[in-house]
């Protein structure tokens, strides 16, 4: 969007529009997304040899329109919820500084700043190996002969420092970023000559498909005692579709990266179908679903309080289950009133009436219920 009009010279359109979808990722994301605007436009009207547009009076209209949604929002927020903004305020900081070297310390970036580079190529495999193909000289130079792959190429390096410099920049951080990868991967493949890199990306879904065939001819016998209905069917669609893919791969000579799209998008949902729902019955945290929404049935109707340390997933099933906000434990509470807690916290006149487990910290919640009022 802000390529094209930026191109096109309009720039109140482009202003106004991705301030408008900024304000929407702010409210969604924090500054992270506020920072992606703001390194965005600087680098691109700096790049493009438009610096003093970005003193336009429309781009002011924007800010100010930024500024009214974000702001309008939280106002709104503050009336339904009075005295929690500032909390709000302080989180957004925090949630976006602490895990920044200011943070970590010297030495921890210093090193994050040699790990990086290997972990977003390894965490987005295999739609980050096609940019090892700007290695070869031909196919940089036919890559970036295009003005959108470039943009693409600056508007990444630009915004990604952050992430660099943040030794605890987990993968999910990076989704808003890795089209932009993928955009100047795609293309630098659409433009290669043959070259040993190249062959092995067309020829990794030919392989891959047989694989999977080899898999789901096992899969029927391997699951078979996991309960999971109609499994041999599944194993044959699925396996027609892997079949139909290779059928493809013969038929198609070029641009087989997409049939890898295909063979990805496919496997995925097989391994949503076969593995997921086997693997979700003996988790610890569908017996924590489980058991919180058992607790939550069977004090129905009761007051119910929870210690603050309880993990947030039981919490959310209690509340879930029970179709109401949950209250944080407190002393001071009545007769007949059930709280969640440790034993070290059990309300006066408590009585132990059944206990929760979990796989982190606090290993064990119990649940009391108060049998005869406090004084």
């Amino acid at each position: 969007l802000m390529f094209h009009f930026f191109n096109k010279q309009k720039y109140s359109y482009l202003f106004i529009l991705t301030y408008i979808i900024a304000s929407s990722t702010f409210l969604m994301k924090g500054i992270p997304a506020l920072a992606f605007q703001a390194i965005s436009l600087l680098v691109l009207f700096i790049w493009g040899k438009q610096f003093k547009k970005l003193f336009l009076p429309s781009h002011f209209l924007a800010i100010g329109i930024f500024v009214f949604l974000v702001g309008g929002y939280y106002f709104l927020f503050n009336l339904k919820n009075p005295g929690v903004l500032p909390e709000i305020v302080k989180t957004l900081i925090y949630e976006s500084t602490h895990k920044t070297g200011v943070k970590m310390g010297f030495w921890t970036t210093f090193g994050h700043l040699f790990t990086f580079p290997f972990e977003l190529f390894y965490h987005f495999l295999p739609w980050t190996l096609p940019i090892f193909l700007l290695l070869f000289k031909k196919t940089f130079v036919n890559t970036f002969k295009n003005s959108f792959i470039k943009y693409n190429a600056i508007i990444f390096i630009a915004n990604i420092i952050i992430y660099w410099f943040s030794p605890e920049a987990f993968p999910r951080y990076l989704f808003m970023m890795m089209p932009l990868v993928f955009t100047i991967g795609f293309y630098a493949y659409s433009v290669s000559d043959k070259n040993i890199l190249k062959q092995i990306l067309d020829y990794l879904p030919l392989i891959a498909s047989f694989i999977a065939i080899g898999l789901l001819l096992y899969v029927p016998f391997f699951l078979k005692e996991k309960g999971i209905v109609n499994m041999a069917l599944l194993s044959l669609l699925f396996i027609a579709i892997f079949i139909f893919i290779i059928y493809l791969w013969k038929k198609q000579t070029t641009n087989r990266i997409m049939l890898l799209a295909f063979f990805l998008l496919s496997f995925k949902i097989a391994y949503n179908l076969f593995v997921i729902p086997s693997r979700a019955e003996n988790t610890a945290n569908t017996t924590v679903k489980t058991e919180s929404i058992r607790i939550a049935n069977q004090y129905e109707g009761q007051q119910f309080y929870v210690a603050a340390n309880i993990p947030t997933i039981s919490m959310y099933y209690f509340s879930s289950a029970r179709h109401s906000l949950l209250k944080l434990s407190s002393k001071e509470v009545s007769e007949g009133i059930v709280v969640v807690t440790q034993k070290r916290e059990a309300p006066e006149g408590a009585v132990l009436k059944d206990s929760i487990s979990f796989r982190y910290y606090p290993n064990k919640a119990y649940i009391f219920e108060v049998h005869s009022r406090l004084k």
